[in-house]
């Protein structure tokens, strides 16, 4: 339940909105022009308007553009939250002939990670961040 100090700031906040909107979206166009070492294939079609928190990748190279990332100070996560095949909670249903049927889990596990988008982000950043992807 919000106090009243919390919700006078969650009213102004929503004024900010449709701006953050714009913003993230135009980020995740900018991400999409300057990324060239991304296996997913990001499709914003007609209609569609796309306002993401992150922008995802999936690189061969991951552990490197990360930890370059990090080295700069670009916070980094992992996409989505892993195989689950591979989670412990999991693994009793899992026999070894159906562990090996999840070759696109696999992938998003070893290879996939999300960059930052937010409001606040300027297409020199992420030019920047892109250019480390890209290396």
């Amino acid at each position: 339940r919000s106090t009243d100090l919390q919700a006078f700031i969650g009213l102004k906040q929503i004024e900010k909105l449709d701006c953050y909107r714009a913003t993230r979206n135009f980020n995740f166009n900018l991400y999409k022009m300057y990324i060239t070492n991304n296996k997913l294939d990001l499709v914003e079609r007609d209609g569609d308007f796309i306002s993401n928190f992150t922008y995802p990748v999936v690189a061969e190279n991951r552990k490197e553009i990360v930890s370059k990332l990090q080295e700069n100070d670009v916070e980094v996560r992992p996409l989505i939250a892993g195989a689950m095949h591979k989670k412990p909670f999991v693994k009793k249903y899992i026999t070894k002939e159906s562990e090996k049927s999840f070759p696109n889990c696999d992938l998003i596990d070893e290879q996939g990670f999300y960059l930052p988008n937010h409001q606040h982000l300027t297409e020199t950043d992420i030019k920047f961040i892109a250019n480390i992807v890209n290396e």
